[in-house]
């Protein structure tokens, strides 16, 4: 453990010398510790939490932090991809009473915008008749998200009107 220890002499003789002994101290510091903090934190939103599998090489329980959780959320040791854009995910360990705390260690998440398709459907009207609404649908939202939380829907149009020709 740290602390301070006495150092002591003892024994040694001489014909023609007295010893004086005199002590001294031996001080312990707290060790220093590191984090390793690697593999991959990109991802697309949407995707399965991302493993983090950062380690002190003390061996003590590494935590951590994300600058902004609407983007990537920390849970315990898995990292949720919540909206697109960047975080910076930091590796903290904890002193103790025999280490010192760790130099944190940062690392860039950068999650992707997610593909969604919109679907065009065929419509059909006879000619002269004004254009039918035209729908769309889509496809590929990630679990939990629905039509109602995008910002903007896009449009449907056609270049056709009422006297456009029959084909």
């Amino acid at each position: 453990s740290p602390g301070e220890y006495p150092i002591t002499l003892a024994g040694g003789f001489d014909a023609n010398y007295h010893f004086i002994r005199h002590g001294a101290s031996l001080i312990i510091g707290e060790a220093n510790q590191t984090i390793d903090f690697s593999g991959d934190l990109t991802g697309t939103y949407g995707d399965a939490p991302i493993d983090l599998n950062a380690t002190a090489d003390s061996g003590h329980s590494v935590w951590y932090s994300s600058s902004d959780q609407a983007v990537a959320e920390v849970n315990g040791t898995k990292l949720h991809l919540r909206g697109a854009g960047q975080a910076i995910i930091t590796a903290h360990v904890d002193g103790t009473g025999n280490h010192n705390p760790a130099d944190p260690v940062e690392r860039n998440a950068t999650v992707a915008k997610r593909d969604l398709d919109a679907y065009a459907h065929d419509a059909f009207r006879s000619y002269g008749e004004a254009n039918p609404p035209l729908e769309f649908h889509f496809e590929g939202f990630a679990a939990g998200d629905g039509p109602d939380e995008l910002e903007h829907h896009p449009d449907a149009n056609t270049t056709a009107t009422a006297s456009s020709s029959p084909g």
